[in-house]
């Protein structure tokens, strides 16, 4: 039984090693097909169109449309040398504290008919500036659309083009959607830590500082940022996907040699399952991997279940000591109801040795007194009594047997009360 018992619990222990190992490359298996499935819906979404970003052949960012920071307006060097040069001396007579009548003249100078058209533009501008400062609105007011009358048109997205437009009191949508799309962060383009202030203060003098769209757009450019390391390089297929953390992107080629680019969410996986391609996987004797192949769109990426070996003994030695518990408990209850059973057919034995007692001393006390009558009727019927006395007296016997010493004794065997007469008569 030991011997049996010893063999059940090491049969126990492989198979708990087997069923955990089957454990992990279930849930590698399960792993592959969900990112897989990922994978395929991401590509027929970016197929459709209906991705998370469309960009153009160059790199820009069609939907949603990237950042275009707001360039300041300036002269080129080269371009109009003269007007440049009054522009210059006016910046000059500000800065050195002359009189606002020299910087002025200056100004006038630079925006005469005959300056170059951005000259001219920029010579407005500053004289709007400087009557501003001394609070004179009306003639402000004048120079800011004088200067927007003067601005060539490729100039129309810098700063002082839609602050002036902010400035003339200008509410439209289409500025509004201009200021956001030149919303970006500090520093770099592609930065997101703050809002560009100047941008802010003109969305907010010009009333358009909505907080649900300059939310919506902060997170148009995080997506922006998001997409832009995994967008399609030189050498790549016109279709594919590609695991960016924890992120799945896929692209589609446009007709017109641009991207489709859709990207989601990884699925939840199980604390023992990570993302890997096949030179990452790990190789360890301390560990137990399982490994199993996703989709062919994420190349060659593998679902990995890695389980330490220690925890994987810690699983096994656990199962078995509830296998042995459960064994032992089995047999115990196996004893108990041996014992039971036993005891039970004991008691029934018993009973009916008893009642084969009772049968026995029953027909014992019934048969002496029925051979008595049987031996007085046989001898009357076969006419071997010749005194009538003798016969009546037989006959008598039959009917009721005569007292003899034991006459009138009962006896109580079991429940029944059995009463007999013997008689030392031949």
């Amino acid at each position: 039984m030991l011997a049996l018992g010893a063999r059940l619990v090491v049969t126990e222990r492989a198979g708990a090693r087997a069923e955990i190992q089957e454990r992990l490359a279930a849930r590698s298996r399960e792993a592959a097909g969900e990112v897989g499935a990922l994978a395929a819906r991401l590509l027929a979404e970016a197929a459709a169109g209906r991705g998370s970003a469309l960009v153009a052949p160059d790199g820009t960012f069609l939907e949603p449309q990237g950042p275009e920071p707001l360039a300041p307006l300036t002269l080129p060097a080269g371009r109009d040398p003269q007007g440049q040069f009054r522009l210059a001396q006016g910046e000059l007579a500000e800065r050195a504290g002359e009189s606002e009548a020299d910087a002025l003249g200056w100004y006038e100078a630079a925006a005469r008919p005959e300056r170059d058209p951005l000259c001219r533009a920029l010579a407005r501008w500053r004289l709007a500036a400087l009557h501003r400062r001394a609070g004179r609105a009306d003639e402000a007011a004048e120079a800011t659309r004088a200067f927007l009358a003067e601005l060539p048109r490729e100039c129309a997205r810098t700063r002082e083009a839609l602050l002036a437009r902010v400035l003339d009191g200008e509410r439209s949508q289409s500025l509004q959607r201009e200021l956001l799309r030149a919303l970006t962060g500090s520093g770099s383009p592609g930065a997101l830590g703050s809002a560009d202030p100047i941008v802010l203060g003109m969305l907010a003098d010009a009333g358009l500082d909505d907080a649900a769209a300059l939310a919506q757009r902060r997170a148009e450019l995080a997506r922006i940022e998001r997409l832009r390391p995994a967008l399609p390089r030189a050498g790549d297929p016109d279709q594919g996907a590609a695991l960016r953390g924890s992120r799945l992107v896929a692209w589609v080629r446009t007709a017109d040699g641009g991207w489709s680019v859709a990207e989601g969410e990884l699925p939840a996986l199980d604390r023992e399952v990570r993302l890997a391609l096949p030179g990452e996987v790990p190789a360890s004797a301390d560990l137990l991997v399982e490994t199993a192949a996703v989709d062919g769109l994420l190349g060659g990426t593998l679902a990995v279940a890695a389980l330490p070996r220690a925890e994987l003994e810690r699983e096994a030695r656990r199962r078995v000591r509830l296998f042995a518990a459960g064994l032992c408990v089995v047999l115990l209850g196996g004893v108990g109801a041996f014992w039971i059973t036993l005891r039970a057919v004991r008691r029934e034995s018993a009973a009916a040795a008893e009642r084969q007692a009772f049968v026995d001393r029953v027909g014992h006390d019934l048969r002496t007194p029925l051979t008595v009558i049987r031996m007085y009727a046989e001898t009357l019927a076969e006419e071997r009594v010749g005194d009538p006395a003798e016969a009546r007296r037989f006959a008598q016997t039959t009917r009721e047997p005569p007292p003899g010493p034991d006459a009138g004794r009962r006896r109580r065997t079991g429940s029944c009360m059995v009463r007999w007469v013997s008689s030392s008569e031949p």
